[in-house]
Parts: structure tokens; C-alpha cells; sequence
């Protein structure tokens, strides 16, 4: 992209979206806790560098790819995901590298320590937080689980027992609740994850069909905040292994290239984004894998996420 960036971080989405060289490899043995990445995609080369500092942003990004119990199914390009966004977050968002909390592979105890528990909001990224002039960005890519019972969504941690969710899970619901009590001036989550309990490894419960959860998001009643996510509450959420991505991941990084303004007004809106992460990834998902996969947003989206100049 030959246009320099700047941007403009108003009414934005939570992609609860630190990088690294634009090739990257760590190995080690074989098998379940091992990553490789030996040939970069082209989002992982061209990032768009923002003119404008977001100088009181806080960004929390979060890759979870290694699972403790042999019964879950890693999450292939999870981590890959994550250091990528975090170099977007930095280049082209504007976040400085003081103020992104960063986490590859967070249990329980670290999703408590960042977001907060129920009834208390106060925990780390609350702490970083100046009243009323912080853009909060969050991105997560990993695993979510649905509560059978309750029918209610989970991010799952990496040492969580998908069978008993509940307790040791990190709620959906606390997560949007003690996001909404921030003292914010806008809210942004990008969740490349399902809660379905399905993958692309198959079923994180055991003799169980998807789950359909039911969302209760107090973020939608606010004006400063937008939620995109790459699935529907009962599909699973796509990998893109030509590119070494998760599928919604790797489009949402080209949409920040520039690719989803399309009307070429140069800045990109929240439903602009949207727009193109629809047709791009229900196309890629179906061609690829013979699936269906709708991507959603929640609360506004006509704040201006990027503006080029």
C-alpha cells in the first residue's frame, strides 16, 4: 500500500483483536506443544504504519494455542495470530508497546488478572485505564466452549476442562460486563473464536453437537462500542492454512491494508469492515471447507477505524 495511514480510534470494535519478525520460527519437538512458521503471509509483510500515536490506548491481545489435556485439540495458528495482530495493533492502530497486554497460551489465572472476576472489574486492564480518553482494543484467538447447561459461552483457557466450563472457563458474560464498566472512550473486540464448542479438530465436548449460546452484551447499549466476531453463536471458526492464519484473522488484517474501504474515501468504518470480513470469509470458508461461516458485529458500526491520508 503506497497510501501512509493514520488513525482515527473513535467508536471501534473489541476484537477481544506483539509481534514479531515478519518471518518467524520456533520449533521444537513434534507434537502437541510445537510451532512452526517457516513462510509469512502477505498480511504478516504489509502492515500500514498509523501517523498518529494512540497515546492512551490500551490493547489486550491474546493467542491461545497449546491446551494442557490431551482432549483438546490445539488451536494451529493461534499464537501466530496473536503476534501478528499485535505488530497491526502497533504500526497501523497506533498503540504503544507499553500499553498492549500481551498473553500466548493465558490459563484462568491470567484471564481473572486482566479482565477482573464477576462483581470486580478492577484488575489489570482497569489499572491502565485514564478516564474517559483510552481506546481499549481487545483481540482473542483460541478456543471458546458453550456451558451445556446454561447454554452459555466461555473463553477457554489453556489448563480449562471444556467438560467443566463453568468452573474453570472464563464467562462470556463477565468478560462484556466488566468491559462496559471501564471507564473507556471507546471499546473494541475481535474474537476469532467459537463458543459452539466445535473446531477444526473436532468437538472440544465430548458426545456433544454444537451448542447455540445465548449473549447478554451490555456493550451493545453503548454508543463508543463495537463487538466483531467470526462466527455465528453454533459454527465453527475457519483456519486458512495456505496463509498460516485463522481465516477470519487473516481477512481482517487485509481489510486494515486498505482492502475493505470500499468506496475509497479513504478511512475504513466498523460496518465497512464487516461488510468485507462477510463476503470474504463466507466465500473462503465455503471454497475451503464446504462450510458455513457468517461473521457478526454488534453495536455501531460507523465509527471511523482508520483513516488514510
Amino acid at each position: 500500500m503506497n497510501r501512509k495511514t493514520t488513525l482515527t480510534f473513535g467508536i471501534v470494535f473489541a476484537v477481544l483483536f506483539v509481534f514479531v519478525p515478519l518471518s518467524f520460527s520456533a520449533s521444537g519437538k513434534s507434537g502437541k506443544g510445537s510451532l512452526s512458521v517457516s513462510k509469512s503471509a502477505d498480511v504478516d509483510r504489509k502492515a500500514p504504519r498509523a501517523q498518529i500515536e494512540n497515546k492512551f490506548g490500551v490493547a489486550v491481545i491474546i493467542g491461545n494455542r497449546n491446551y494442557k489435556s490431551k482432549d483438546v485439540p490445539n488451536v494451529d495458528y493461534a499464537i501466530s495470530d496473536a503476534r501478528i495482530v499485535k505488530k497491526y495493533a502497533q504500526k497501523t492502530l497506533g498503540f504503544r508497546p507499553g500499553n498492549i497486554i500481551y498473553l500466548e497460551n493465558a490459563t484462568q489465572a491470567q484471564f481473572n488478572s486482566v479482565f477482573g472476576v464477576k462483581d470486580d472489574c478492577k484488575a489489570r486492564l482497569h489499572s491502565y485505564m485514564r478516564k474517559n480518553k483510552s481506546d481499549v482494543f481487545v483481540y482473542y484467538s483460541g478456543h471458546g466452549a458453550p456451558d451445556v447447561k446454561t447454554k452459555t459461552g466461555y473463553f477457554v483457557p489453556v489448563d480449562c476442562d471444556p467438560s467443566t466450563v463453568r468452573f474453570n472457563g472464563y464467562s462470556l458474560k463477565t468478560f462484556y460486563d466488566n468491559l462496559a464498566k471501564l471507564p473507556a472512550r471507546s471499546i473494541t473486540v475481535v474474537l476469532d473464536t467459537c463458543f459452539s464448542g466445535g473446531s477444526e479438530k473436532g468437538m472440544l465436548l465430548k458426545h456433544a453437537s454444537p451448542v447455540f449460546i445465548d449473549v447478554k452484551n451490555p456493550l451493545l447499549t453503548m454508543k463508543n462500542a463495537c463487538v466483531l466476531t467470526s462466527s455465528t453463536g453454533d459454527q465453527i471458526s475457519s483456519w486458512y492454512p495456505a496463509k498460516k492464519h485463522g481465516l477470519y484473522t487473516y481477512y481482517f488484517l487485509k481489510g486494515l491494508q486498505g482492502e475493505a474501504d470500499v468506496d475509497k474515501d479513504g478511512k475504513i468504518t466498523g460496518g465497512e469492515l464487516h461488510n468485507y470480513l462477510s463476503n470474504e470469509v463466507e466465500y473462503m470458508a465455503r471454497r475451503l471447507h464446504m462450510r458455513d461461516q457468517h461473521p457478526q458485529i454488534m453495536g455501531s458500526g460507523k465509527a471511523v477505524i482508520v483513516k488514510y491520508k
